[in-house]
């Protein structure tokens, strides 16, 4: 799965999972446990890709940065 769109679903989980949870149970539990697999998702993605942008060095260099943003734009734009 790509990052930018992971973190934007980690954005959505957030909110909506304990920001603004849902009055039910199960779902609210469904929707933690979801956001405890993504967030291992994206550690293993910023741990392991840096060997992947070989090809791009800005990337290669900014990876740490770019999840971090990308969830930033995803929170601030799923609370509204």
């Amino acid at each position: 799965m790509s990052i930018i769109p992971l973190c934007c679903k980690i954005a959505w989980e957030v909110v909506y999972g304990l920001l603004y949870p849902s009055k039910s149970q199960l779902e609210r539990a469904l929707i933690i446990l979801e956001l405890v697999i993504d967030f291992g998702i994206t550690y293993a993605a910023i741990i392991l890709s840096p060997r992947e942008w070989t090809y791009a060095p800005l990337v290669e260099q900014k990876l740490r940065s770019i999840p971090t943003l990308a969830f930033s734009c995803g929170l601030a734009f799923a609370e509204r």
